[in-house]
């Protein structure tokens, strides 16, 4: 496979890390050339011979630099979901606000809250992964529209700015968004990487579908302007200066626009740890964050999203055929009913966890996940030395 220079069509080799044609020295990824290859992707995958990473019929083998070029449909394994370790942030930090698991061998008194933690599982359960997370949808969107709208009011900006992903949380945030301060207030941006292109053809697909104006800024060069070679550089450590880059820019925009960031980290996410520390956890307001995945998806269809942003897998497009679930080696629907329990109903007792279908190796990773990334969920920690907090506002009396 090559890649073209869209000025005189010489081959660059595809695994050549040369962003110029060595002809005629023009720029391999300019505008042009992004443009011709996100058109080409589209009708490719209109004509139904386009598979795109992270889709549900994704391959079960990573293809060396498939970036480059549209990924084509071939019979393929369902992949098993591996254990990677979580991505982001890797600095060492005292934990906070840990989910604690009680053992078998507690104290009476724990034993004896165990058994009703036991009790209330069962009827919550009955011994399976039955959790009902059904949410009223039309209400919840009517809710957070409604927060949204309050918050613009209050903060005097003019609206609201997000970075589009192509997936179905910054979906159904955007829509929200436009239900909550109207279509001419909300300002779409789709900042990909060169790896990421295919995210660029449902960020537009969104945008048409919220008649909303998408503006796209490749973060191509800034990234290898950085890293003198990208590809040498661990993909999480890429990945995570990537969600940097990409707020960076939406933070810049918003100040000239007098707008405020949209952030969309569900609750799922939002206790796992699973979003980059000052990235996309960094925002003016988390409109999904008392979400979780699968709810999110409810709010989607109640939306009218299109099927493909329903159906896509979730993907941080940290790297090509990434996805959320083979990274984390968890699935959405089984955690966020763990954290339905443990989170909201307080159910804490291992053996009841167990009673209601997790196995223990899906406890402890679900557990170690949560407790070792819960400093990201306070930003920043301030060391106490004995001074009240800050309140929101600060009023004198007369």
């Amino acid at each position: 496979m090559t890649k073209k220079c869209i000025y005189c069509s010489i081959g660059i080799p595809h695994e050549s890390v040369i962003d110029f044609c060595e002809r005629c020295g023009k720029n391999v990824w300019g505008d042009k050339m992004f443009n011709a290859i996100v058109e080409n992707m589209e009708n490719a995958r209109e004509n139904g011979d386009l598979h795109l990473p992270g889709s549900e019929d994704s391959p079960s083998t990573k293809q060396e630099n498939s970036d480059i070029m549209p990924i084509m449909k071939k019979p393929i394994a369902k992949k098993t979901i591996a254990k990677k370790t979580a991505r982001r942030t890797s600095q060492s930090k005292p934990a906070v606000n840990r989910v604690v698991v009680k053992s078998a061998t507690a104290s009476k008194t724990d034993k004896t809250s165990a058994s009703a933690n036991k009790t209330v599982t069962e009827k919550a359960v009955s011994g399976s992964l039955g959790v009902d997370l059904t949410i009223d949808a039309a209400r919840t969107i009517q809710e957070l529209s409604d927060a949204l709208r309050k918050f613009k009011e209050v903060s005097g900006f003019n609206g609201y700015i997000i970075g589009l992903t192509g997936g179905v949380d910054s979906a159904v945030a955007a829509a929200i968004a436009v239900k909550a301060v109207g279509k001419e207030n909300v300002h779409p941006y789709c900042l990909p990487y060169k790896t990421t292109l295919h995210t660029t053809i449902d960020a537009r697909l969104v945008a048409r579908w919220l008649d909303l104006h998408l503006t796209e800024i490749e973060i191509t060069r800034m990234i290898q302007t950085y890293y003198a070679d990208a590809k040498s550089v661990n993909p999480v450590r890429s990945g995570n200066k990537m969600a940097r880059e990409r707020m960076s820019i939406l933070f810049d925009q918003a100040f000239e626009k007098r707008l405020l960031v949209l952030g969309f980290i569900n609750r799922t996410e939002l206790a796992l740890g699973y979003f980059t520390w000052f990235g996309d956890g960094g925002c003016s307001i988390d409109v999904l964050g008392q979400l979780y995945k699968t709810q999110v998806r409810s709010l989607a269809v109640e939306l009218g999203a299109p099927e493909e942003i329903q159906r896509k897998a979730p993907s941080a497009d940290l790297w090509p055929d990434q996805t959320d679930e083979e990274e984390l080696g968890l699935s959405y629907e089984e955690v966020d009913q763990f954290f339905a329990l443990t989170l909201d109903r307080k159910i804490t007792s291992r053996s009841a966890l167990i009673k209601a279908g997790f196995s223990h190796e899906f406890i402890d990773r679900t557990l170690a996940l949560t407790n070792r990334y819960s400093f990201k969920r306070k930003c920043p920690t301030v060391p106490a030395l004995g001074l009240s907090d800050i309140p929101d506002k600060l009023v004198l009396k007369k």
